[in-house]
């Protein structure tokens, strides 16, 4: 008969190989086909199986081994040729899964290599590990050793973690365990109150979005043996029946899933407090003339929830500031002089207790100069500006006059101060700024007008034509103006005798007729510019109609 089609692997195991084929080309499930096969590795052949069926499982073979496996077709007495396959068994599971370590963040696994197996690098085996929980897994990691740790875990989780075995690409069956990490540890244990025979501690919870199920475990341990442990609940605790004056050592434990965080440990005296940390890294957050906004951070070893007092003063060469407190790290101290220097000091006060004093100098901001007057120069070129001292303490003006910038000492405030090369008939906005240590204060600005320049007469007047009732005049334009619209220049005209005068008319243009004369009349004509309402003086001709 023709031989087997397709043979392939169905699944393997440990222990046996699960193989399926087509029937033979041009044969039918239904004829009277009989198959063998049989699986041989290098230790020997497994038992010759035979079956009617396209598929069949051959078992009782070696773990994690390589096997040649062969079938072929029986009809009537005569096989056909053998079709072959090679293939390996699963290698078996791993022996004795359990935990050796874990920490907030890591999971250590540790195993015996797997039954019938050794634990050789020839043996080569690969282990992979992975551990999942309810919000996902962790990355498999391989490793051809016996113990692996799986990090990148999350705090106070519970885990099931799973490790299995690949040889020459086949899996085993995985072998799982359950645990979980350790929560994060306490933060911020701090000494809440002390006397000769008592400890008050208390601390804050780990970091951990789910706090429920959380217990902590307390040890205290100092002098005469004196050594106790409890269970609470909640974040305080005090120890009584003490010794005055003795050291004792404090720990915390976080517990949750039955695992314990690693410890946070205090020492203290029994006795009065002891003072507090000071404030660190004072700064100053903002200024003006009469305030001064500071923020620190907590103490050493302090949280921001911890029962402490800030006291704030800040003190210059005439007095002092009302003493502030309060229980934020930042604070405004106003009731300042304008631009004065400032010695700021923050000390913090807990159980009565003050701890040392740390100090910032600073200076407030210079008060705004007042009362800005602005006049032009004659001519339009330049104005003055004037204006009046601060209440208090100045070192420079800065005055800026369209793109001029000019700083002048505090004995020009009331004498005024010239600024020129500024263009006639113009408006520009005048800003003068207080300084003071280095410290400015808000600009003042004011409006400044300038004069305009009488434009130069016309040139060059002349008579182009005249009839019996008129006289057309013509001239060039001033000197250092051009002729273009942009120049924005009016011509006036009159003509006069000695009988009276012709109403004056006004063009843009540089020629002009005046009529309604009379004939064989003597006239003295005039003709002037104006520009932005002021006038050049005139320039006259005598004619005749």
């Amino acid at each position: 008969p023709d031989p087997v089609r397709n043979l392939r692997v169905e699944a393997q195991d440990s222990s046996s190989i699960s193989l399926t084929w087509d029937v033979p080309e041009g044969s039918s499930p239904s004829q009277d086909l009989t198959y063998w096969a049989v699986c041989i590795n290098n230790g020997g052949q497994s038992e010759t199986w035979n079956t009617t069926d396209t598929r069949v499982t051959v078992d009782g073979l070696r773990p994690a081994s390589s096997y040649e496996c062969s079938v072929w077709v029986e009809r009537d007495g005569v096989n056909s040729s053998k079709v072959n396959l090679s293939h390996s068994t699963a290698p078996n599971p791993v022996r004795n899964l359990r935990v050796e370590a874990q920490d907030n963040s890591s999971i250590s696994l540790t195993w015996d290599v797997p039954e019938n197996s050794c634990s050789s690098p020839s043996q080569d085996l690969t282990y992979s590990a992975q551990c999942t929980d309810d919000g996902g897994q962790s990355k498999p990691q391989n490793t051809t050793d016996t113990r692996v740790t799986m990090d990148g875990l999350r705090p106070a989780s519970s885990y099931e973690c799973s490790v299995w075995v690949e040889r020459d690409g086949i899996s085993s069956s995985k072998v799982t365990v359950s645990h979980s990490t350790a929560p994060n540890p306490v933060i911020n244990l701090f000494c809440v109150s002390q006397t000769n025979n008592s400890i008050t501690w208390s601390w804050e919870p780990p970091q951990d979005p789910d706090l429920q199920g959380y217990t902590y475990r307390v040890q205290c341990t100092g002098e005469r043996d004196k050594n106790e442990t409890r269970s609470i609940t909640n974040t305080s605790i005090t120890f009584e029946e003490l010794e005055a004056g003795t050291v004792y050592n404090f720990s915390v434990w976080a517990q949750k899933n039955g695992i314990s965080s690693s410890p946070e440990t205090l020492s203290n005296s029994t006795g009065p407090c002891s003072s507090p940390n000071p404030v660190r890294n004072l700064r100053v957050e903002a200024q003006d003339s009469s305030s001064i906004s500071l923020t620190s951070d907590v103490p050493e070893g302090s949280s921001p929830s911890q029962n402490i007092i800030y006291w704030v003063q800040c003190t210059d060469d005439g007095g002092q500031s009302e003493t502030l407190n309060t229980t934020n790290t930042r604070v405004t101290v106003d009731g300042l002089h304008p631009a004065s220097s400032y010695v700021c000091s923050v000390w913090v006060e807990r159980d009565g207790v003050s701890s040392s004093k740390v100090n910032v100098s600073h200076s407030t901001a210079p008060d705004p100069v007042n009362s800005i007057s602005c006049v032009s120069t004659p001519g339009g070129y330049g104005v003055i500006l004037t204006w009046s001292c601060p209440s208090d303490g100045y070192e420079t003006f800065e005055v800026e006059v369209g793109r001029q910038w000019i700083s002048r000492n505090g004995s020009f405030c009331d004498k005024g101060v010239s600024v020129s090369d500024l263009g006639p008939a113009q408006s520009y906005t005048a800003t003068i700024t207080t300084v003071s240590n280095g410290l400015r204060a808000p600009s003042i600005s004011v409006t400044c007008y300038t004069e305009s320049t009488a434009p130069n007469p016309v040139r060059n007047l002349r008579v182009e034509a005249q009839d019996n009732s008129s006289i057309s005049l013509t001239w060039d334009v001033p000197e250092t103006n051009c002729s273009s619209s942009s120049q924005d220049l009016t011509y006036w005209v009159q003509c006069t005798e000695d009988g009276g005068q012709n109403e004056p008319r006004n063009t843009a243009d540089t020629r002009v007729t005046v009529d309604g004369l009379h004939p064989a009349s003597s006239y003295e004509c005039s003709v002037w510019v104006e520009r932005d309402g002021v006038s050049s003086s005139k320039v006259t001709l005598n004619q005749s109609t």
